[in-house]
């Protein structure tokens, strides 16, 4: 598990500290997982594009942060490890998890960790969701 802190520019000029606990979808983390969910303002759902079984596990992490976190809890898909595609080829229905994440009311991104495509975007989108949510 890790945890850190971001600082996302929502808005020109607006700053959000973000505290960022990086759980894992891993079985070991199964039991603990609960209790990090609780209090949360927001979720970033991510999947590896070049793992099937990650994009499967994520309907059951949102039913998990929805049990804990409230029905409302906003959140951003992800997709990781878009650089790998092109050597791994199309693992994923990418149309697929589009629709999920709309279905959802919320949004799909596709990031690269290791050459940091898009991953601002998806902090800076979460950020948005999590004050939209909180104005309403």
């Amino acid at each position: 598990m890790d945890i850190l802190t971001k600082d996302v520019e929502f808005k020109q000029g607006e700053v959000a500290t973000l505290s960022i606990w990086d759980i894992g979808g891993q079985q070991r983390f199964e039991f603990i997982r609960s209790t990090f969910y609780k209090g949360a303002a927001g979720a970033l759902l991510v999947f590896d594009l070049t793992r099937e079984q990650t994009y499967i596990e994520v309907r059951k992490w949102l039913t998990e942060i929805r049990q804990f976190a409230g029905q409302d809890i906003p959140f951003v898909l992800i997709g990781n490890k878009y650089d790998l595609l092109e050597d791994v080829g199309e693992v994923i229905d990418r149309d697929e998890a589009r629709a999920l994440a709309e279905s959802e009311n919320s949004i799909y991104i596709e990031t690269s960790a290791k050459t940091g495509i898009n991953v601002d975007e998806a902090f800076t989108e979460l950020t948005r969701r999590i004050i939209e949510s909180r104005t309403q």
